[in-house]
């Protein structure tokens, strides 16, 4: 699946930095073991799935997807999703990025 992001986060996946991202969709069809694509840029792979509140986003999570706390990280949603409640309920993909991919831009 393609999943696109703003230029500034390629480099944080490609090193690992950046291992998740949180996406307000209704409905997820993906499942684990499923190969995501960034921009056509990026490979990785899927390796958990949540569905959780926006409230619910930890700390650990903001670290995760590349921010250094859960306030920046709720900042950095409401600019990409400006309707975004905190009671919205939103989904945490979990990925890896092949181990032979790391470090670069795998096509």
């Amino acid at each position: 699946m393609l999943i696109f992001v703003k230029g500034v986060y390629l480099a944080r996946i490609a090193s690992g930095e950046k291992t998740t991202t949180i996406r307000p969709w209704r409905t997820c069809t993906l499942r684990v073991g499923s190969v995501l694509s960034f921009n056509g840029k990026i490979r990785v792979v899927l390796t958990k799935l949540e569905h959780r509140r926006v409230r619910e986003l930890s700390d650990q999570d903001a670290r995760a997807d590349g921010f250094p706390s859960r306030a920046a990280l709720r900042a950095a949603l409401r600019t990409h999703y400006p309707t975004l409640t905190l009671d919205r309920r939103v989904w945490v993909l979990h990925f890896a990025v092949p181990h032979r991919a790391r470090g670069r831009h795998p096509a």
